[in-house]
């Protein structure tokens, strides 16, 4: 599986072994790197930043675009 595929909370738990609310915890506190479309849209994980945050690594800053 590609490092760069992207994954649903349900996947990266799985892939994590760990719960989804513990995935999703991860993600509201900014510890796991992931992306939402939109407020209360599913999010969307890397599976890198999944290993990286298994790893303790920290997440990668987000780039925020300034129009």
């Amino acid at each position: 599986m590609p490092a760069d595929e992207w994954l649903s909370v349900t996947e990266a738990a799985t892939h994590a072994k760990r719960h989804e609310q513990t995935v999703r915890r991860a993600l509201r506190t900014g510890r796991l790197q992931g992306y939402q479309h939109k407020e209360c849209a599913s999010w969307r994980i890397q599976r890198e930043a999944v290993d990286r945050w298994l790893k303790g690594q920290p997440a990668e800053p987000r780039r925020i675009r300034v129009a």
